[in-house]
């Protein structure tokens, strides 16, 4: 109550009155207001009884009729004192008012100030939350993910010493292996030069065999037509020239490479083992037709690849040929002319 009249009051003076919702400021004010009041009116409650006094002392001593101006003046005199004093206590009053709503606008401008560093605080706190979770987040990915990568480097571990025993196991069985195999080559190299002593027996016990036989009656003159010419024993006056390289050729189906012809025999590089002393047909490829040669492997010897594929170089007698085809494919596929060496004249 004692604020809305002193809002009222300064109203009523034309002075400004600003809304002050605080609940704590408005108790303030309440209390500084009741205090200027009370001390207003204190003020005016003595000067009144003084007044009262000095009226009722004049009014003992003098009679009314006779001294009533001079009642009259007193009475303006004192009227004008209690209004300066009452209005001395107003000006204090307001001022002391425009003190406390000064101090009020102060105190609410700290206290939006105060909430303003609140607000800022909270947010700056919310910002921090924020990141510490993100930082929180990316602490535990980074966990999992270093025990995706431990749990990786494990098995990667475990495979390599898996490895490691598989490789000492293939070493042992590549020792075995290559054991294995210098034990057969050397069987085979044993084979071969008894099939090669075998060959030049049996060469020279046809050789033998030829010389004696009694030469026939002449016989009527040769058709045009080419026949297969059988050999039964070295063709040694037969010459033999070397074949382009690239020259393919198959030996009962084992693909390999021409090496030289003659009329007598061949020489080629085959991709599979083949055993000495064994009758093969042989194919050659002329590019619109084919060479069939019918034969038999007098030897063979194992050559050290380039590659991993093996090679195995031999030689064929040929027992039943085209020496007409053959002297055609020489001169189509010739590279040149060599004179017949040991396995080319005696055993192909």
């Amino acid at each position: 109550m004692v604020p809305q009249l002193l809002e009222a009051h300064l109203r009523n003076r034309g002075m400004p009155v600003k809304d002050n919702h605080d609940p704590s400021l408005t108790g303030s004010l309440e209390t500084l207001a009741n205090h200027i009041l009370e001390t207003s009116r204190n003020e005016l409650t003595a000067l009144r009884a003084t007044f009262e006094r000095q009226i009722s002392s004049i009014e003992s001593r003098l009679e009314p009729k006779a001294h009533q101006p001079a009642i009259d003046a007193t009475s303006k005199i004192l009227t004008e004192i209690v209004g300066d004093h009452v209005e001395r206590a107003r000006q204090r009053s307001e001022t002391d008012v425009t003190q406390a709503l000064a101090v009020n606008d102060m105190l609410r401008k700290a206290l939006e100030n105060a909430q303003q560093q609140l607000q800022s605080a909270q947010t700056d706190l919310s910002a921090a939350q924020a990141q510490r979770k993100a930082i929180s987040d990316q602490h535990r990915d980074a966990v999992n993910e270093k025990k995706k990568v431990e749990a990786q480097l494990k098995n990667a571990q475990q495979e390599v010493e898996e490895l490691a025993v598989e490789r000492l196991e293939l070493q042992a069985k590549v020792k075995e292996v290559t054991a294995a195999k210098t034990l057969a080559e050397t069987q085979y190299q044993q084979l071969v030069a008894a099939s090669q002593k075998l060959t030049d027996g049996l060469s020279r016990t046809l050789n033998r065999q030829s010389a004696q036989v009694v030469p026939a009656p002449a016989a009527a003159p040769v058709s045009a037509k080419k026949k297969p010419l059988p050999f039964s024993g070295p063709a040694r006056n037969a010459k033999r020239v070397k074949i382009r390289r690239g020259t393919q050729v198959s030996v009962e189906g084992i693909p390999g490479e021409l090496v030289d012809l003659s009329v007598g025999g061949a020489q080629a590089v085959v991709r599979q083992m083949v055993k000495p002393n064994h009758l093969v047909r042989m194919v050659v490829p002329t590019g619109v037709s084919q060479l069939i040669c019918q034969g038999r492997i007098v030897w063979v010897v194992y050559e050290q690849p380039l590659t991993s594929v093996s090679a195995y170089r031999m030689g064929v007698k040929f027992t039943e040929v085209d020496a007409g085809a053959v002297e055609d494919f020489m001169k189509d596929f010739c590279e040149e002319w060599r004179v017949p060496s040991h396995h080319s004249s005696e055993i192909a």
